[in-house]
């Protein structure tokens, strides 16, 4: 007799084991990682992988160094986020273009090349 299942039953049937990620090893810098992936036809497959680890040191000149300690301004004064990104703003910045309209003809005059 083959095992119907109930209603209740496929919500815990589907669920993979967690991947695990073993210890880097110090000599090779290699980690062996064992995940879990569920194939077309529903049989469930372990997969070894093994990851090569690599550190990377950042250098950063001494005028960043001083920089990063600056005091925050502008959107970011209340922000815990110590990441190296620029964080933009919704602030509208009006630019006033004075030189250019001596050297440019305005865009509603008739064009030479036309």
């Amino acid at each position: 007799m083959a095992f119907r299942r109930a209603w209740g039953d496929d919500e815990d049937d589907d669920v993979l084991p967690r991947r695990r990620e073993g210890p880097v090893d110090p000599q090779t810098g290699i980690r062996e990682v064992v995940d879990y992936k569920r194939k077309s036809n529903g049989d469930v497959v372990k997969v070894l992988i093994k990851e090569k680890v690599y550190t990377v040191r950042l250098k950063r000149s001494p005028a960043v160094e001083e920089r990063r300690n600056w005091e925050k301004f502008g959107d970011v004064v209340g922000s815990k986020d110590e990441s190296n990104i620029t964080i933009q703003t919704s602030d509208v910045v009006n630019i006033e273009v004075s030189a250019i309209s001596a050297i440019w003809p305005p865009l509603d005059a008739p064009r030479s090349d036309a």
